[in-house]
């Protein structure tokens, strides 16, 4: 288990970027299952770091709104 003092550690993220997937089919799968849909050639519509921030966002006591707001 994860816990916050671990968050954003290169091992964290290590781990988080080994869940998306080995194959671009999978790491589709994955992004879709959680809601992740990005933008082509927008560097701030980019998927994986959606990903990212939203596997962060869970680890926060305060959940989304603890300074890691989404952009729209």
């Amino acid at each position: 288990m994860t816990t916050r003092t671990d968050m954003l550690s290169e091992s964290w993220l290590s781990q988080v970027l080994a869940q998306l997937g080995n194959s671009p089919g999978k790491v589709a799968a994955t992004l879709r299952t959680a809601g992740i849909r990005g933008k082509p050639h927008d560097p701030c519509g980019c998927p994986i770091a959606q990903y990212i921030k939203k596997r962060a966002r869970e680890l926060s006591p305060l959940g989304r709104h603890h300074g890691l707001r989404r952009r729209r």
